[in-house]
């Protein structure tokens, strides 16, 4: 990292860290976590309700934030392109100083409560551990997206609308489509399209990572019973993790293109 990327990535988290919302994200989490650990027992009931809580919430809240965030950013973009600074040293500084700040949110919203009321059981850890984790990697992943909307669409309102609308395919309306789409080729063997449209989805690489690791029919889309399986074992987990890289590195990619040829 660059002398320049490191002072905008530092600029940019003092910034973001103490936006009332981010504090306010962390709390949430942190009340979600601590109420079922208390209320539901420590063991998987409460894992699993929190893991419900991610798929949802954090896409949302990230993408709504981030987007809004950086299209408010733009009188300090224009500032900073005055001066003699990379673009690309500019993008990197703003899209880590974006990720670390909602990333930690996140984690100390759902690790503080699951740390405290951690018991012996080894299961437990391994399965909180990969809440955590997943919750970080689908952090980084939404703010990447949000990153590459807002750089790609001038209109705010509009980029608010394509972000959501994104969050509520991905997250509502792609398991439907995928269902519909299997009842009616019932007829002919659809694995390999399944799995495509499975990788299409970085949630449902997201559910399925976590499902390898609850084994509960709570978190069982159509596609994660199709799935499960077939990314059991050591080799499914590299797959997923190699699908949600990928989620990372071509929108981050593509939103740098945007940005480099954006006319500020």
């Amino acid at each position: 990292m660059s002398a320049v990327t490191r002072r905008i990535f530092q600029y940019q988290v003092r910034d973001v860290g103490r936006s009332r919302w981010v504090l306010g994200y962390a709390g949430f989490f942190l009340l979600c976590a601590e109420g079922l650990l208390r209320f539901s027992g420590v063991d998987s009931k409460a894992l699993l309700g929190l893991t419900n809580i991610v798929l949802l919430i954090v896409p949302f809240v990230t993408m709504v934030f981030t987007t809004m965030y950086v299209y408010s950013s733009r009188e300090f973009i224009e500032v900073m392109l005055a001066q003699p600074v990379r673009r690309r040293q500019l993008y990197m500084g703003i899209l880590l100083g974006m990720c670390v700040p909602l990333v930690l949110a996140v984690v100390v919203g759902l690790g503080v409560p699951l740390a405290l009321h951690v018991t012996g059981d080894p299961v437990f850890v391994a399965r909180a551990t990969t809440l955590v984790a997943c919750a970080a990697f689908l952090t980084v992943i939404t703010t990447v997206a949000a990153v590459w909307i807002a750089f790609s669409v001038t209109d705010r309102l509009r980029g608010l609308a394509i972000g959501i609308g994104v969050w509520l395919l991905l997250s509502v309306v792609y398991d439907g489509l995928v269902l519909a789409v299997i009842t009616g080729l019932s007829d002919y063997p659809l694995d390999r399209a399944v799995l495509t449209l499975t990788f299409l989805n970085p949630l449902d690489m997201v559910r399925l990572l976590m499902l390898l690791q609850f084994d509960a029919a709570a978190l069982m889309s159509y596609t994660g019973v199709l799935l499960q399986e077939l990314f059991s074992g050591v080799f499914g987990v590299l797959c997923i993790g190699a699908a949600l890289l990928f989620w990372t590195i071509v929108p981050g990619w593509m939103g740098y293109r945007a940005f480099r040829d954006r006319d500020f």
